[in-house]
Parts: C-alpha cells; sequence; structure tokens
C-alpha cells in the first residue's frame, strides 16, 4: 500500500481549513464563556427574589 503526497495546493488547502477549525474553535469557547457569564448573572438576579 502507498501513501500519496499532497500537492502543493492541496496542502494550502489543509492549512487553511486547519486555521479556519482553530478560529472555529476559539469563537465557540468565547461564546460558551459569554453563556456560561449570562447564565451566572440570571442565577444571581433570581437569587435577590
Amino acid at each position: 500500500m502507498t501513501q500519496e503526497s499532497l500537492s502543493e495546493e492541496q496542502q494550502a488547502k489543509l492549512a487553511e481549513i486547519t486555521e479556519l477549525a482553530k478560529i472555529a474553535e476559539q469563537k465557540a469557547r468565547e461564546m460558551s464563556e459569554f453563556a456560561t457569564a449570562i447564565a451566572q448573572k440570571y442565577q444571581q438576579h433570581l437569587s435577590l427574589f
């Protein structure tokens, strides 16, 4: 079984996709932290009543 190497174009596309995946992961992490902060503030607000 032989393994073909990627062409320069394929390598560039793979690098671009990898970078986009990293950005998406970071944005998802930020959104999760934001949602957690909102939930905590909401819980604090509810505890006042």
